[in-house]
């Protein structure tokens, strides 16, 4: 047998001589198309990602953060889209020279899916690099270790400015769902013109 159609038209009582019982009606069934395995819908991501390269290679770190904190927003509203929260995020910086940081962090929170929690975590990373007149060519966020977020423990804050901003960011978030993802979003996380 060389080919899957010369298999599909043997009788079934010769493939399983040749190939064992259970084995060979198997093969041949699926050599016909036959698959009697339940179908179960995938499963969602543990990780979500986003990459922002600048047109020129960057030595303002405000041009950082505000890349930055425009992947925050678009990580967080995946993240929010999906129900999923992330435990972990990993940054990385590239520079003109093509060579990369690596660097990852918990979210001191626990799990989060929030614009805030991811921004305030992408900018210690970056702090932390301690960079000073390295080219920047682009950087990237990446959410790891993803948990259902009905799963997710939420930390009480008695931080009113907190609960404004998750307030402000559901409403963001349903604008954004009705008129179109990057409608509503954070001044500074918008590309500067000119």
């Amino acid at each position: 047998m060389h080919t899957i159609g010369l298999l599909a038209n043997l009788p079934e009582s010769t493939v399983q001589r040749v190939l064992a019982g259970k084995a060979g009606r198997l093969l041949r069934e699926r050599a016909r198309g036959v698959d009697r395995r339940r179908v179960v819908p995938a499963e969602l991501p543990h990780s979500a990602a986003a990459q922002r390269r600048f047109p020129a290679d960057t030595l303002a770190p405000e041009l950082v953060c505000s890349a930055l904190l425009s992947l925050a927003v678009e990580l967080g509203e995946r993240l929010r889209t999906r129900r999923q929260a992330a435990k972990a995020v990993t940054m990385t910086v590239t520079f003109a020279d093509r060579t990369q940081i690596h660097r990852s962090r918990q979210l001191p929170g626990g799990p989060s899916a929030h614009t805030d929690d991811l921004r305030d975590v992408a900018y210690e990373m970056y702090r932390a690099l301690g960079l000073q007149r390295a080219r920047v060519r682009a950087v990237a966020l990446r959410c790891e270790q993803l948990v259902d977020a009905a799963a997710a423990c939420e930390q009480l804050s008695f931080d009113a400015d907190r609960e404004h901003r998750l307030r402000a960011e559901q409403a963001i978030d349903a604008l954004n769902a009705r008129f179109g993802s990057g409608t509503v979003g954070p001044a500074a996380s918008y590309p500067r013109a000119g």
